[in-house]
């Protein structure tokens, strides 16, 4: 990936995060970016909202295809050659939020819920490789219909 690449990515992911932090500030939350917290970074952790004695965390992903392929992807390894984990497999947040940027809508599911739709057998959970990323690295996961989400509220 071209260094120019991997900072417009990087700033278009910010965007992301602020559009989903201020959603969630407009339902009453009080919500921290986390983003730059090395901690939670390791955890895939993009924000933390609190009401009240709630907590809840929430990693942000900027999806750009899923309104024309009803997909979703869960990265399992982000490195094939050097088997580093993927977000999906590191992260502890309680929710995950895609940003659809074609509709511009957000789309939350349990982190729990999207756990468990992996571990069925179905065919239609699809392992996912690409190697366009770079010459060198390639990464995997499993793509999952949007339809087949269970709406998650905060």
């Amino acid at each position: 990936m071209e260094e120019n690449n991997f900072y417009s990515l990087v700033a278009e992911g910010n965007k992301s995060e602020q559009l989903v932090a201020d959603w969630i500030t407009n339902k009453g939350w009080t919500v921290v970016n986390v983003t730059a917290d090395k901690q939670y970074q390791d955890l895939e952790i993009d924000l933390i909202a609190t009401k009240g004695n709630e907590v809840r965390t929430i990693e942000v992903k900027r999806e750009n295809r899923c309104a024309d392929t009803g997909n979703l992807l869960l990265e399992t390894v982000t490195n094939t050659r050097t088997k580093n984990k993927g977000w999906f497999k590191k992260t502890q947040a309680d929710f995950i939020c895609w940003h659809d940027t074609q509709n511009n809508k957000l789309l939350f599911s349990l982190t729990s819920a999207l756990q468990e739709i992996i571990k069925q057998p179905y065919v239609r959970y699809k392992e996912w490789k690409s190697f366009e990323k770079n010459k060198y690295i390639s990464s995997c996961g499993w793509f999952v219909r949007t339809r087949e989400l269970t709406a998650a509220n905060l």
